[in-house]
């Protein structure tokens, strides 16, 4: 549909504007050694150079390109109308999201030290990159001095309890994208975490071994053990605390600031950035003790244990050797998470 609307979305399959994105920006952390680039973003940017009309190539990581990656882009591009559409949510909705999003990557820090380091730490501190793509005002001179302030454009994130496809129609908005029949999926695909599953998440990554394979963490942990089996537990929401709420005020103030005289269009309304932030201070992850986190393993593993098993064919079943090694490994891993929790 998107074809026939004369817009292109680059890439034949899932993943490659991630690792052209990855490639663009030069990224070098440990996580991604195992990505294999092989130009990855020099062969998107001939696809895309080879497209008469609009193109569509977005990945949240480009908020983490470098002035010389901007450039890079830039120049790929080969005299394209380059429009950067950044896509911004609420602070007090953000950082509750981004250090789930780290544990989801193997983090272990507590939800209070990290809000420490962002706040307190900002030079110094594990999350000391926190802000490069989190502040918007950062992003946007980093690809305003190089595309031109007029050739950005920020599409607010609406409020809770909008309508379902408001933000999809400011999005469709800012991409002169047509009026096209989509449908929107009935849940959000990546779904939060409750303060019980976080830190449950937080303990299991702790108790991996060093040399865990990051191919196998995304695939079994971050995919089917914390978006899968976590996600969809009904559970209360992480919000940022009220020792925080004037430094989150104040940084969501001097972003919106910046905003109003950057001379970048604005599709939505800068009030959808007003921080939301609880009337009253709720129970956090740091606040959840032994036993409630114990109760919250339990039911996961119980969960887990009814599950209802899959048909196999019978080549692809599994002997039952293989069912007790997959049992053991569970039973290995659940035990070294009772070993941390037990001591406290």
């Amino acid at each position: 549909m998107l074809k026939a609307a004369g817009l292109l979305y680059p890439g034949k399959r899932s993943g490659e504007q991630f690792t052209a994105a990855l490639d663009a920006r030069g990224a070098d952390e440990r996580k991604f050694a195992d990505v294999n680039f092989d130009h990855a973003w020099d062969r998107m940017a001939a696809e895309i150079r080879a497209h008469d009309g609009n193109v569509v190539f977005s990945h949240e990581t480009l908020a983490r390109c470098s002035s010389a990656a901007v450039q890079r882009v830039k120049e790929s591009l080969d005299g394209a109308d380059v429009q950067v559409v950044l896509t911004v949510r609420d602070l007090g909705r953000q950082i509750p999201a981004v250090w789930q999003e780290t544990l989801k990557n193997r983090a272990t820090n507590s939800y209070e030290d990290f809000l420490e380091d962002i706040f307190l730490n900002v030079d110094s501190g594990e999350h000391k990159f926190f802000w490069k793509p989190q502040d918007v005002s950062r992003v946007v001179r980093r690809w305003g001095r190089q595309m031109g302030m007029d050739h950005v454009t920020i599409v607010t994130v609406p409020p809770s309890g909008a309508p379902r496809d408001e933000l999809w129609r400011r999005f469709a908005r800012a991409v002169d994208l047509p009026d096209v029949p989509i449908d929107l999926p009935s849940a959000a695909a990546n779904s939060s975490l409750g303060p019980a599953e976080a830190e449950l998440l937080r303990h299991v990554n702790a108790s991996l071994p060093d040399d865990f394979p990051w191919s196998r963490y995304a695939r079994v942990i971050k995919r089917q053990f914390a978006e899968q089996r976590l996600g969809i537990r009904s559970s209360t929401r992480i919000v940022v605390p009220a020792r925080w709420h004037d430094a989150v005020q104040t940084r969501a103030k001097d972003i919106v600031g910046f905003l109003e005289q950057s001379g970048t269009s604005v599709i939505g309304d800068l009030g959808d950035l007003d921080p939301t932030l609880p009337a009253v201070d709720v129970a956090g992850p740091d606040d959840l003790s032994r036993d409630e986190l114990m109760a919250t393993a339990a039911e996961v593993l119980r969960d887990y244990v009814l599950r209802p098993e899959k048909g196999r064919t019978k080549r692809g079943a599994r002997s039952d050797d293989e069912e007790a090694g997959v049992l053991d490994g569970g039973r290995a891993l659940a035990a070294r998470v009772a070993r941390r929790l037990a001591g406290g």
